[in-house]
């Protein structure tokens, strides 16, 4: 469990990818197993795990920007990549 939560988690703090796919990605055909599972390990579930990544000022992972499309439909979010800075 824990190979499959930690890979979890880096597709969280690194993709936009949608959690359900993530959780497929993981090998998690139930989605109530993932957030149980992620949140027995993290102590919370996926989707605050990825908006406490994304808050944190200066994390060295993609964030979000919304860029207003032509024809006026509503804004779409865009992943702006940042550079990897893992500390050894």
């Amino acid at each position: 469990m824990d190979v499959r939560i930690s890979k979890a988690a880096q597709l969280l703090k690194a993709s936009a990818t949608p959690i359900k796919q993530v959780a497929s990605e993981c090998g998690y055909s139930d989605i109530s197993n993932f957030y149980r599972d992620f949140k027995i390990v993290h102590g919370i579930t996926p989707k605050e795990f990825r908006l406490t990544m994304l808050a944190n000022i200066g994390q060295p992972y993609p964030f979000f920007h919304h860029k207003a499309v032509s024809d006026n439909r509503e804004h779409v979010p865009t992943i702006v990549e940042r550079p990897l800075d893992i500390p050894s």
